[in-house]
């Protein structure tokens, strides 16, 4: 299958390591995580800077997980006008949804713009407002995999000629108590008081730590030295949350993605997992990866146990680490793992 490569301009993220995705990469290298309280949250200093936005008429009654976007978007190399915008969230604008549903069950009056502050496509639209873009604005979600879904269809749009650029990616700001009742509720949240709580991939990992933040990627058709030469995706059809023994759809979207780069098993230099720390996700992933490439696993790596899972901007965060990695010829430790899984 021939694929014509779609080329990364620029990236950014916004994560409890705080602005930038070299702020993240150097807690990475050192082993530090942020997860301590149980919880990932954004560094005080961006929320001071979300706060501040909220100062301005047009943003003033925005849910945070806008804010994020908006915040995050401004700080990339100015795109043209024509680019399009293509971002998602598992969960939307959790906080205002909540609060709005209390108000109303309350029986207090609603503001007008409850509505297109809680749509999901006004995040999308938000951003592409603020940053006066024409191009096509839409919303995605695909649970954890919001973030590659928005970087398939970025690249799927642009050689559709949709547009020649595209701002793709995922933010989520739900460290809320319905969504902290919900995940509590399918016990994968991790209950370890250990120094690392989300230990992806270790044997003794207990679940996942719930997180928020955002990352927001640059895609065109001017060549650079970032491209994506191959996607693939698939849906797991046999379980309610997509996790089956073996990682079936995983396998199938790997298959994909290496036939459409015309690739092979053996050429794939660095994995970058999902390894969300749950029992059972951990181990349906890695018996994908164990089939896919014969046992032969090549070097991989798992980010959460530093910033917890981001649950929609989780995997355009993988997209940019692995980009990092690959540009710098590096990659991080597992400082939870025991001596013999080193």
């Amino acid at each position: 299958m021939s694929f014509s490569p779609v080329y990364i301009q620029a990236y950014s993220c916004l994560s409890p390591a705080g602005f930038g995705i070299q702020t993240l990469m150097v807690s990475l290298m050192e082993g530090r995580t942020h997860l301590q309280s149980g919880l990932g949250s954004l560094p005080a200093e961006l929320d001071r800077d979300l706060e501040r936005l909220r100062t301005e008429k047009a943003l003033k009654d925005q849910d945070r997980v806008a804010l994020m976007g908006v915040l995050l978007a401004r700080s990339l190399p100015r795109m043209d006008e024509d680019t399009g915008v293509i971002v998602g969230s598992s969960r939307g604008a959790a906080a205002s949804i909540e609060s709005f549903i209390a108000q109303h069950l309350a029986g207090q009056r609603l503001r007008p713009s409850t509505s297109p502050t809680t749509t999901a496509s006004g995040i999308s639209s938000a951003i592409s407002r603020d940053l006066k873009l024409s191009g096509p604005s839409f919303f995605l979600s695909a649970a954890c995999s919001t973030g590659l879904f928005a970087v398939i269809q970025g690249v799927a749009s642009i050689r559709s000629s949709l547009a020649e650029s595209f701002l793709v990616g995922g933010i989520e700001a739900a460290n809320t108590p319905f969504t902290r009742d919900m995940m509590a509720a399918t016990k994968v949240l991790s209950t370890s008081l250990q120094e690392y709580p989300c230990r992806p991939g270790a044997s003794d990992r207990e679940g996942m730590v719930l997180s928020e933040g955002a990352g927001l990627i640059h895609l065109s058709t001017k060549p650079s030295s970032l491209a994506i030469v191959g996607i693939g995706a698939a849906t797991e059809s046999s379980t309610l949350t997509g996790v089956s023994e073996n990682g079936d759809a995983l396998q199938k979207a790997i298959h994909k993605a290496l036939r459409s780069a015309g690739l092979n098993p053996g050429a794939i230099d660095l994995i970058v997992g999902h390894g969300a720390g749950t029992v059972r996700g951990d181990e349906s992933e890695m018996n994908a990866y164990t089939a896919i490439f014969s046992g032969k696993i090549p070097p991989l790596v798992f980010h959460k146990w530093c910033g917890g899972h981001m649950l929609g901007a989780s995997a355009a965060l993988s997209v940019m680490l692995a980009s990092e990695h690959l540009k710098n010829s590096e990659t991080p430790p597992h400082p939870y793992f025991e001596a013999s899984h080193v």
